[in-house]
């Protein structure tokens, strides 16, 4: 049995900088861009959805940019695979889920982009038709990327978000990979 954790992390934070240790909301899920739908569907399967044990910085610089690099692994949304889901996969690769963000605000409005890159390795090892073990050092990578734009005022909201998304199966989005 997995307990399940949605939020629970420890958030540090200076003048300019915050950092986070635990359960939260993966870098691609911007809370504050989540997009107001009258269904509780957060959007899926075009919004990306996922909270993940991470590491994360955020450095916030004077002149409305912020910086953000993050570490994250995997618990209760998991990579697809030939075994189902797991973490395993990205376990097997021996490095995190890398993120990396930046963003300016200007007056009532926020730009940003993000970059995602995961490896996943499938085995470690694999049997061959002669019953003997046989070490398998393939990896699967993928990048995927992230823009947004908002605008809030006291009486619009304007939110634009565009993703180029490979193999986001753990978010609730579509993707994979094939073993052969």
């Amino acid at each position: 049995a997995l307990l399940r954790i949605r939020l629970a992390n420890l958030t540090l934070s200076w003048k300019k900088a915050t950092l986070i240790v635990g359960q939260a909301w993966h870098p691609f899920v911007i809370p504050q861009f989540i997009p107001r739908t009258v269904g509780i569907n957060m959007a899926a399967p075009f919004q990306p959805f996922n909270r993940n044990p991470q590491v994360t910085y955020t450095y916030k610089f004077d002149n409305g940019f912020k910086l953000l690099g993050s570490l994250n692994y995997q618990s209760s949304y998991e990579s697809l695979g030939p075994n189902g889901k797991s973490s395993i996969y990205l376990r097997n690769a021996l490095l995190p889920n890398l993120d990396f963000q930046v963003s300016k605000a200007f007056g009532k409005s926020t730009l940003g982009v993000a970059y995602d890159y995961k490896m996943l390795r499938p085995a470690i090892s694999n049997v061959g038709a002669d019953g003997k073990k046989y070490k398998n050092s393939n990896t699967v990578s993928s990048s995927s990327f992230l823009a947004y734009y908002n605008y809030t005022s006291d009486k619009l909201f304007v939110l634009a978000k565009q993703i180029y998304a490979e193999n986001m199966s753990e978010f609730l989005m579509q993707g994979g990979y094939a073993v052969s």
